[in-house]
């Protein structure tokens, strides 16, 4: 099992093993029959607790570890069109849905929509039950890339009945070989025409959902009898000719620490990039705030600050926060106080 998120991983590594089952695609994979790519998967505890629709446990326990699904999870009716929760600033393709939402409201009302600024933001977020019960509920989900194309919400959304809609790319072709999932050529200007199109009648989407679920059973039923062929020594892509990459490993192991020293040190070096271009923004973002410059923000700037991005707070849930961040209560947030509150509603 092996994940290369930001495709650092050394040319050789590939080399060293007999099957290899890996997240996130990359180009130096594909020159190598035995690597087979694999979804995410889901978030840790997902599952802790069964999923209740229309007041019945649907599509867990037993459900899930035979590689069924609850009929149930089909039949039953949507509160929403689609959701997006997450972070709204991690890509283009986030930020061009957010935009298309705003322009076509009319359509884009009847969906869920929890907007945060960071990946795993607990203060904005939502619990991972809340989470799984708003794609439950919703006919799709708007699966627009993060950091990468593929993201956790895709294999969430499968797992809770829940349609994805992918951004066109061919990277899912690899992980998700002749997936039935619908695309968006753009989440910018051709979103609304996409789900426009698969909602041509009621039972066209009941049918994709039925299409879709079925395909991801099947997927994972395939990935696990690959996995347990790989575990009794049976090799993916045989016909190599290769017999074992123990020995080798073991010649290359100077050279493996030496990539991972390096990778650790440049991942060091860029972590401290994005603190000190987060510390950038966020003084940026105050000297903004602070329209009359007074080295403070007050009730009606952080008003008006909301009111831009945004974001649909109301105005008690605005003015709680500007209580909660006025440390010592004298009507004003200061600049201390604003980055004390980095990681809390503001």
């Amino acid at each position: 099992m092996f994940g290369d998120e930001y495709q650092q991983a050394p040319p050789f590594i590939y080399t060293q093993v007999d099957a290899m089952f890996k997240t996130y695609v990359s180009m130096q994979q594909l020159q190598h029959a035995h690597v087979r790519s694999i979804p995410l998967g889901f978030k840790r505890g997902f599952w802790s607790s069964p999923l209740v629709l229309n007041g019945a446990e649907v599509h867990s326990g037993d459900w899930r570890r035979q590689y069924r699904y609850d009929s149930r999870l089909l039949e039953v009716a949507r509160d929403f069109l689609c959701n997006f929760i997450g972070n709204a600033l991690a890509s283009q393709a986030r930020l061009d849905m957010i935009r298309a939402i705003q322009d076509h409201w009319d359509f884009f009302s009847a969906c869920f929509y929890k907007l945060t600024q960071m990946w795993n933001d607990e203060a904005k977020g939502m619990d991972t039950a809340a989470y799984r019960q708003v794609l439950a509920d919703s006919s799709f989900t708007l699966c627009p890339g993060g950091g990468n194309f593929e993201t956790y919400r895709i294999s969430e959304a499968l797992e809770a009945g829940s349609i994805p809609v992918l951004e066109s790319d061919e990277v899912f072709e690899i992980i998700y070989p002749l997936h039935p999932m619908p695309y968006s050529r753009s989440f910018a200007g051709e979103l609304q025409e996409a789900l426009q199109d698969l909602l041509i009648s009621p039972h066209q989407v009941t049918a994709l959902r039925q299409q879709v679920t079925d395909y991801w059973m099947n997927l994972k039923v395939d990935i696990n009898r690959q996995f347990r062929q790989a575990m009794s020594g049976l090799v993916i892509g045989a016909g190599s000719g290769r017999q074992g990459g123990r020995h080798e490993c073991l010649a290359h192991l100077a050279d493996s620490l030496a990539h991972l020293e390096a990778a650790i040190v440049q991942e060091h070096g860029e972590q401290r990039k994005v603190k000190e271009s987060a510390d950038r923004v966020h003084a940026w973002r105050f000297d903004a705030w602070d329209v009359d410059k007074s080295g403070a923000i007050d009730r009606k700037e952080l008003k008006d600050a909301f009111g831009t991005l945004a974001l649909g707070h109301s105005d008690l849930q605005i003015s709680e926060m500007f209580d909660k961040n006025d440390e010592n209560k004298d009507g004003k947030i200061t600049f201390d106080e604003f980055q004390k509150a980095r990681q809390a509603p503001i």
